[in-house]
């Protein structure tokens, strides 16, 4: 079960990328969320350190979204055609903060990687990131086949074309400029 915070309040939604490159939880004012499934990619002994005394001192709350709000991150995931580059534990804290903001709170998502931006967008929850740059442009990605030339807007059937087999590649079907920048 969430915990309760007051209406609006801001949080933070962190994938494995914020303990990564080296985010200090202790320092930030905000309450700060992740996931069973993030907490599983940490495999380095100084990240598990950091991230573990953050659990034990409260600053930091890992919990399970509900199937509901991991439905609706995949549904969404699938439209935007980020399904396949998204892992287990994005498309968690994807659905984890879909859930905070339907609880009233105003979760930002604290990752890298460029598909979980983009979903994140397409959501409507903000998102911000620690190296590099972030997205220039919301994108929906449609499926084809190199071979066959077919092309596919959902890929439920899994990687490769299933009329000729080749492995399927994806191009930007739409793009949307951004004019917002978070990071």
């Amino acid at each position: 079960m969430l915990i309760r915070l007051l209406n609006k309040e801001k949080v933070l939604v962190l994938d494995s990328s914020a303990f990564i490159m080296g985010l200090e939880p202790l320092q930030l004012d905000l309450k700060l969320f992740t996931t069973p499934e993030v907490v599983e990619e940490l495999s380095s002994y100084w990240v598990q350190l950091k991230y573990s005394t953050a659990i034990y001192l409260k600053k930091l709350n890992v919990v399970s979204p509900t199937k509901d709000f991991l439905d609706e991150a995949k549904k969404v995931s699938e439209k935007t055609g980020d399904k396949l580059k998204l892992s287990r534990a994005d498309l968690s804290i994807l659905a984890l903060a879909l859930e905070l903001k339907s609880k009233g709170f105003k979760p930002i998502i604290i990752s890298d990687d460029f598909s979980v931006q983009n979903v994140a967008e397409h959501l409507k929850i903000d998102y911000t990131y620690l190296s590099g740059k972030g997205i220039k442009n919301q994108i929906e990605w449609i499926w084809y086949c190199p071979g066959c030339g077919r092309k596919f807007l959902s890929i439920n059937f899994g990687e490769n074309c299933p009329v000729c087999g080749l492995k399927l590649k994806r191009k930007a079907s739409k793009k949307i400029s951004l004019r917002k920048n978070f990071g």
